[in-house]
């Protein structure tokens, strides 16, 4: 079952107010330690995802300029797309990266998420965070009688 296409670009502006914001500037109660490493952990894998969709990163060890950052983090078709298909092939699969679903014409981003599962667990992280209700498991179906 394919749902429809939602609008996702509201977590795009919110990683990007935490992009510039400093750690100590926010709010105690805004948000705990850890959803932050955790938004900032996927900030930065998505960064260097939305470079080698682009192609200006041929090295994974060499740091992107800021304009790439801003591109990445204004870009909210090329967000949108990915965060709804990831809702897809789980509500398919139960599970994101499986291979059976293509991300095309955003691949090379979604490649570099599923080339490792650390990349995929922060993915998954962040999805588990931002989008409970479809991601965790908590909310297993119950088959009615």
């Amino acid at each position: 079952m394919i749902t429809k296409k939602e609008d996702y670009t509201y977590l795009l502006t919110k990683l990007r107010e935490i992009a510039n914001t400093k750690y100590l500037e926010l709010d105690r109660n805004e948000i705990d330690n850890d959803t932050f490493i955790t938004y900032a952990m996927f900030c930065q894998y998505y960064c260097y995802a939305y470079a080698n969709l682009l192609k200006v990163r041929d090295n994974k060890e060499y740091l992107i300029d800021r304009n790439i950052v801003d591109k990445a983090l204004t870009s909210y078709e090329v967000f949108n797309y990915f965060i709804n298909l990831c809702i897809h092939e789980y509500m398919i699969y139960d599970d994101i990266g499986t291979g059976k679903i293509t991300y095309i014409p955003y691949q090379p981003l979604a490649d570099f998420f599923f080339e490792n599962n650390d990349k995929k667990e922060i993915l998954m992280r962040y999805l588990r965070k931002e989008l409970a209700d479809v991601f965790n498991k908590e909310t297993v179906k119950k088959r009615v009688k």
